[in-house]
């Protein structure tokens, strides 16, 4: 009877482990992270933005707009009466999950409060005419924000 050397006996098991070794590293595509450092720097919020519709800079009351910076998969700034911080993670298409923002205990005005809620609500950013937009989730609609000088 014929035998086959060693080496053929044992490349099905070989094969096996490879399969198992290069299924366990697949990415799911919609969640792989990618380099935070297009969203790095200081941005003031200017308002929201609707398809077709002014932008809303608030109401007349407002006299200070909130300041945000990323760094590194975190960010922090300030409204007109609190600080705040969370974390950020970029995934592919410019998509962007935030955390919700721990924030100081002041009273915060309406403007601030907006702001704070609508953070974790992003869903992707586009950079464009020197301008951050930061799409939501829950509306048709996009924070702005500029670079802080």
């Amino acid at each position: 009877m014929n035998k086959l050397p060693a080496y053929f006996k044992s490349w099905p098991t070989l094969l096996l482990s490879f399969v198992v070794l290069f299924s366990a590293c697949k990415a799911d595509k919609t969640t792989t992270e990618v380099n935070p450092t297009t969203l790095e720097g200081t941005w003031e919020f200017i308002g929201y933005q609707r398809i077709n519709e002014a932008l809303d800079k608030g109401n007349d009351d407002v006299q200070e707009n909130p300041v945000v910076e990323f760094k590194q998969g975190s960010y922090g700034g300030s409204t007109p009466n609190n600080a705040f911080a969370g974390s950020y993670t970029l995934i592919e298409n410019d998509g962007i999950v935030m955390s919700t923002p721990s924030s100081t205990l002041a009273n915060e005005t309406q403007w601030g409060a907006r702001f704070l809620s609508n953070l974790p609500n992003a869903s992707h950013f586009v950079m464009q005419n020197n301008q951050l937009q930061v799409y939501l989730k829950d509306t048709e609609g996009w924070m702005v924000f500029q670079p802080k000088k």
